[in-house]
């Protein structure tokens, strides 16, 4: 019997020494660019072999390459010397799955070798254990590391401790490639965008095309909707190792340069001694509105109108998260983002507010029933006019309820609310389970009533602005992004081709360290060529669709007024 044993182990030996003689033959490079700063990449392994990744903006003829144990490596068909740790042009192999074999004869297996777009690169030195813990919970975050950026023209941006990163997101949490929040030490101006220490990084999961957000966004800066955020892509490396290509932009949040409105958190911290995060969250009773939460603050600044910044929330995300704000009884929710920590006194005066506002919208005359004010004179109709067209224009399926941000600041500056940001748009355009048809009508007709944007829309002052800027603003815009006419020499909008051909070499690289991505609906497309394919020939039918839309109810408009016109003057005649 132990004869048998020793024979079954011994041929078990035998059969791993293959195994562990390929294990042990296995390198993993490490790539650098000494020109571009001091970021590394290492090689990674999926499931067809090894791949490097590198920036876009590294100079692929001076690349170093390391490995642990080897002076040289041999690589290719012709098995090229290239001497580690000195520069090496690795143009010849870029795109291609090459061998390679170390020093010592012994083969490496086989390398695939890709560059990114030449857009910005951003380098994490973080802790692996702290970096798996925020991907699996949001209460985790890290606080401590390093970040370099390089940019598509090899210039290094940034090169800085982490002061903070975490994820980000309440859906797209559940999703394998996150989204994160970070904050440098010392401010920087990552991807030619206004220095600033706080930065987010958004992963386009639920895109294939990876390209929604980021034209919308500009196509909002192009039009002129208040504060509208600056982005550019981004690809990341986390401790050396690819992570994919991501959206970079700006965070919402009351600053100098984002959303510059009165800094009403830090009044409120002026006059209370003690952290505002400890005091108690409660709710309201009695008031204007039937929910409102807020914080148990005792100290007010003497002037609490403002500023705040708010989104239009899901129901059920006040009370699953605790969320503070206020809400109607209509059910269209409102949760304040800043102050942060609003005390019950700002609750209340802004639960009067946008309760009048709320009414004005809702009434059939456009008018508050209790003070009689249009709704023209509690909200910035220009704004919600173009927030409502690029909603209507993108089938935004957050449109209803959720990312629908909005601001006011202290009376003493201005007393209107007004829409914006615009944030959010991963799922729209075609990309959403009920909304792929780019020829039929969508958010002027919405009927919920929780919907407040739709129920603007019913209003006819509001309906001419719609057409107004559709010709004016919006169509001029989307001319541009669909290729009828040139951009402006000082634009933001390019061309949707520009659009996909900046990002061409990074998505394909996102697709060998992700896959090809999962949309939320077939029809948007399997991966990046046929995803952008998609979008660039949706945009085009909405936008002609909506031509035909804005254009016969201007007409008919037209029609109306002509029509009344002829039936007063006969009536003067009679007279």
């Amino acid at each position: 019997m132990k004869r048998v044993i020793r024979i079954i182990l011994v041929t078990v030996l035998l059969l791993l020494l293959p195994v562990c003689a390929a294990q042990a033959a296995e390198k993993i490079l490490t790539a650098s660019c000494p020109a571009s700063g001091q970021g590394q990449g290492v090689s990674q392994k999926n499931k067809a072999g090894r791949f490097l990744c590198l920036p876009g903006g590294w100079d692929a003829s001076a690349i170093s390459l390391s490995a642990e144990g080897l002076n040289c490596i041999y690589i290719g068909d012709e098995q090229k010397e290239i001497r580690l740790n000195q520069p090496a042009d690795l143009r010849p192999y870029l795109g291609q799955r090459v061998p390679v074999r170390g020093d010592d004869g012994k083969g490496l297996g086989s390398l695939l070798i890709i560059q990114g777009s030449p857009v910005t690169s951003l380098m994490f030195q973080i802790d692996d254990k702290g970096f798996r813990a925020i991907n699996g919970s949001q209460d985790r975050s890290i606080t401590a590391g390093t970040v370099i950026a390089v940019e598509g023209d090899g210039t290094e941006s940034c090169n800085s401790q982490l002061r903070l990163m975490k994820t980000r997101g309440k859906n797209s949490f559940t999703y394998n490639k996150k989204s994160y929040e970070f904050k440098l030490e010392d401010k920087a101006p990552l991807g030619g965008m206004p220095k600033d220490r706080t930065w987010l990084l958004l992963a386009n999961y639920a895109d294939v095309s990876m390209l929604r957000n980021q034209i919308t966004l500009d196509l909002c800066r192009e039009i002129g909707l208040p504060y509208s955020v600056r982005c550019t892509p981004a690809d990341v490396w986390i401790n050396g190792q690819y992570l994919g290509l991501y959206l970079l932009t700006e965070k919402i949040q009351i600053k100098k340069h984002r959303v510059n409105i009165t800094n009403l958190e830090e009044a409120m911290e002026k006059v209370n001694p003690e952290p505002l995060d400890s005091f108690e969250k409660s709710s309201i009773k009695d008031g204007p509105l039937p929910f409102m939460r807020g914080y148990e603050i005792p100290n007010d600044p003497e002037d609490i109108t403002g500023g705040y910044l708010v989104t239009i929330e899901k129901p059920f995300r006040m009370g699953k998260f605790g969320y503070v704000g206020v809400g109607t009884i209509q059910n269209v929710y409102f949760r304040i983002k800043e102050p942060t920590y609003p005390s019950l006194a700002e609750i209340r005066y802004l639960a009067e507010r946008i309760g009048q506002m709320h009414d004005a919208v809702y009434a059939e005359d456009g008018r508050d029933p209790a003070t009689g004010k249009h709704y023209s004179e509690l909200l910035d109709v220009n704004s919600f006019v173009l927030k409502f067209l690029v909603d209507d224009m993108s089938k935004n399926y957050d449109a209803a309820a959720g990312s629908q941000y909005m601001f006011k600041d202290s009376d003493k500056v201005d007393p209107l609310f007004y829409a914006g940001p615009a944030w959010d748009y991963d799922i729209s355009y075609g990309n959403a389970w009920r909304y792929t048809t780019a020829e039929t009508d969508y958010y002027a007709l919405k009927p919920e009533t929780k919907n407040f944007f739709a129920q603007l829309g019913k209003h006819e002052d509001f309906r001419t602005l719609l057409r107004e800027k559709w010709r004016d603003a919006v169509r001029p815009a989307m001319a541009i992004l669909i290729g009828e006419k040139e951009p402006k020499p000082d634009g933001i909008l390019k061309p949707f081709t520009e659009y996909v051909a900046a990002i061409s070499q990074s998505a394909a690289m996102n697709e060998v360290r992700r896959g090809k991505g999962t949309p939320m609906t077939k029809d948007a497309g399997g991966d990046f060529v046929s995803g952008t394919e998609y979008l660039g020939d949706w945009l085009v039918r909405r936008t002609h669709y909506l031509d035909q839309s804005y254009a016969a109810a201007e007409s008919e408009e037209a029609i109306r007024e002509e029509s009344t016109a002829g039936t007063e003057t006969t009536g003067q005649e009679g007279e």
